[in-house]
């Protein structure tokens, strides 16, 4: 038998793990590391997780890095409680030696509410508010126990709030709370601050600074800022018909003088406020003289009663017919029920109005009965004139008297109701007669027997 070739064998010392890996507890979100020491040259490791289906490489990437090191970093933990880790360690890729395995606990942050709060400011015009920070306590944690809770005044918590009962925000301000367990374990909290102002300002009210009595005025309040609402007053002698916001309209009741006052109100409370003095002035008294009734046709007379003088005089007939006389006369040319209204303006550009209601009627008709039938011819007044009712409606009217034979003893054109029964100044015998009258405007003709009689 031949002797055999010689053979190189090399004798490989096994890594040594000198440092075992140890469990790692982290706060849900932030980093962990795994870390063992091994001796052995030339040394590899492989850092290998267990998620519940058996240990699989870890490779880097994502959270991981470090896996083929002495030491794995995991830079998010979120998700990962309970998972397990070893790390294998060979010389060269020969002999491995695997390390113990350790679980990754993940402790819960605690769980926060943002917070939101509506404040009013202070000072009027400041625009600061005062805010106890500690009353948010409660309601951002919801009241878990074993929480301790540090105010800043910015995101990354580095800045601490001095006095965080007595804290100042303005408009927009934010706080975050800081919100730590017994683990070490924190999450932060935003309180959210609005601050809302208060009415302010020294307004000024615009409109006359005079109004008459029983006539409406605007008035108008400018400078008020941050008001939602505005409460109007007035001294006594004023009165209030209406307002809408910044807008009143105000009337004067009574006196000579008279204050009105503005404030703005919101929520914040009541500031920021305007006033005004006027004179008051007496509307003119008028009071219209008319006719209750007229006829179509005839002139109304028209008039007033005042102790002031005007600067301008306005009648409206009701009829969409006008004037500008101090006593005008005016014809209706229709039957039926009309307003007339007088208004008036005085030097002091107060104005007043009256009005009455004027009934126009139609021509009365005649009949023989308007022809009355008696004349005492004595010179008496009473009885002693050929009278025919209404006639004074016709005035282009004949009449004639004729005695018992048909003679005629009288005869009058556009007769007025003036005879008294004598001719060539004598009365006629007492007697019997006939009393004729035509209305020339209709053509209508009556007749009755009127007698004459003489009393001593």
């Amino acid at each position: 038998m031949q002797p055999g070739s010689p053979v190189s064998v090399t004798i490989i010392t096994p890594p040594d793990i000198t440092v075992q890996p140890t469990p790692q507890q982290a706060c849900d979100g932030k980093s962990a590391t795994f870390s063992i020491d091994a001796t052995g040259t030339p040394l590899t490791a492989q850092w290998q997780v267990d998620t519940g289906s058996g240990y699989a490489n870890i490779t880097n990437g994502g959270i991981y890095s470090g896996a083929g090191s002495k030491q794995l970093q995991i830079s998010n933990v979120a998700g990962l409680n309970g998972f397990r880790y070893q790390c294998i360690v060979s010389i060269a890729g020969a002999c491995p030696v695997t390390s113990s395995a350790v679980p990754l606990t993940v402790v819960p942050n605690p769980v926060v509410n943002n917070q939101q709060q509506d404040l009013c400011e202070g000072l009027a015009g400041s625009g600061i508010a005062s805010v106890n920070l500690t009353t948010f306590d409660g309601a951002i944690t919801g009241g878990a126990a074993g929480l301790t809770i540090a105010w800043f005044t910015n995101v990354g918590v580095t800045n601490p709030v001095p006095n965080p009962s007595n804290a100042s925000a303005n408009n927009n301000t934010s706080f975050y709370a800081k919100v730590s367990n017994s683990n070490g374990c924190s999450s932060v909290a935003t309180a959210s601050i609005t601050v809302s102002r208060k009415p302010n300002g020294t307004g000024t009210i615009s409109g006359p600074l005079t109004i008459c009595s029983n006539t409406a005025s605007t008035f108008t309040v400018n400078g008020i800022s941050n008001a939602i609402t505005y409460n109007w007053q007035v001294t006594a002698g004023l009165q209030i018909i209406s307002q809408t916001g910044t807008t009143a309209s105000i009337q004067a009741v009574s006196g000579t003088s008279g204050t009105i006052s503005v404030t703005g109100e919101n929520a914040c409370g009541t500031g920021g406020s305007a006033s005004r003095t006027i004179q008051l002035l007496t509307s003119p008294e008028v009071q219209i003289i008319a006719p209750s009734e007229v006829i179509v046709g005839e002139p109304a007379s028209l008039a007033y009663e005042s102790s002031s003088s005007f600067q301008t005089i306005l009648w409206n007939f009701g009829d969409t017919e006008t004037s500008s006389e101090a006593s005008p006369q005016h014809l209706y040319s229709t039957e039926g029920s009309y307003q007339v209204t007088l208004n008036v303006l005085d030097e002091f550009n107060c104005s007043n109005t009256d009005e009455v209601t004027v009934a126009v009627l139609s021509i009365p008709d005649l009949s023989e009965t308007n022809i009355k039938n008696v004349i005492t011819a004595n010179g008496d007044s009473r009885n002693g004139l050929l009278y025919i009712e209404n006639l004074e409606k016709y005035p282009m009217n004949q009449v004639v008297l004729l005695d018992r034979w048909g003679v005629e003893v009288f005869k009058k054109e556009n007769y007025e109701n003036d005879w008294d029964a004598r001719k060539n100044g004598e009365f006629l015998p007492a007697g019997q007669y006939v009393c004729i009258v035509k209305l020339n405007e209709t053509g209508k003709i009556y007749s009755r027997t009127v007698s004459i009689i003489k009393r001593k």
